[in-house]
């Protein structure tokens, strides 16, 4: 999987790169080691009073924030909106999270927030929820199991982008065909927002989600949904599915 996520960054390069896989595979067991030894600031890995050698003695700070700035998984050149920056990995994400267990029969539609406090992504991604447990940070739509696991996400980019560029929102595609990964360009914007207006005027922006993460479910699964995702024209139509 480390591998998988390397060569997107280095095959999305803009305006700088990886010198080599060195340098990438260093950033990413940075990145590992972080989620494990959590400090309230990146900087803190090299200070004096909370220095760990595991990763100062390996590489500078200054390179870290250096590769940083320069990670890329998009190619800037074709980028119609801020999302797409990540959306290839989490795409990628949700096709791992397929392979690695059977579907339950049960399953939840639900939000879920990614804690995030940091100030250099687009206002859009950022939220503010006070009864989720974590209040601030990014605001994910997800489908999970009983057990809790997380079988697919999608990530809130704002209201002028509530469902991933890769849902096509036709009433005809919402079966249950296997997703085929695409990517935004110039010829295609005008007739994603075609497909997309009716449905959304039809189920709303939360039931579009709905009807996006459950293409891929087997039939015979049972969806359990709150208040904030439930209509009457929802419901019809997941009936039919």
């Amino acid at each position: 999987m480390a591998m998988d996520i390397i060569e997107v960054s280095l095959r999305h390069r803009h305006l700088f790169r990886f010198e080599n896989e060195t340098n990438a595979y260093s950033l990413l067991g940075f990145l590992f080691y972080s989620l494990v030894v959590p400090l309230s600031n990146k900087r803190d890995y090299w200070s004096s009073f909370c220095r760990q050698s595991i990763v100062a003695d390996v590489i500078t700070r200054d390179r870290i924030m250096y590769l940083l700035s320069i990670l890329h998984f998009h190619d800037n050149s074709i980028e119609k909106h801020k999302s797409e920056k990540v959306e290839p990995i989490l795409r990628y994400f949700n096709e791992r999270c397929k392979l690695i267990v059977e579907p339950e029969k049960n399953l939840s539609i639900d939000v879920q927030m990614i804690a995030y406090k940091g100030t250099t992504t687009p206002t859009s991604f950022r939220r503010y929820m006070p009864k989720k447990p974590t209040k601030r940070g990014f605001k994910v739509w997800t489908r999970c199991e009983v057990s809790a696991f997380v079988y697919e996400m999608i990530l809130y980019c704002g209201a002028s982008k509530p469902v991933s560029s890769a849902s096509v929102l036709s009433d005809s595609s919402l079966k249950r065909a296997s997703r085929r990964p695409t990517t935004t360009t110039s010829n295609d914007v005008k007739s994603v927002n075609a497909q997309r207006e009716r449905p959304l005027k039809q189920y709303g922006s939360s039931g579009l989600v709905v009807l996006d993460l459950i293409r891929n479910v087997p039939a015979g699964s049972s969806i359990f949904v709150d208040n904030y995702f439930a209509s009457t024209k929802l419901i019809k139509k997941m009936t039919q599915l």
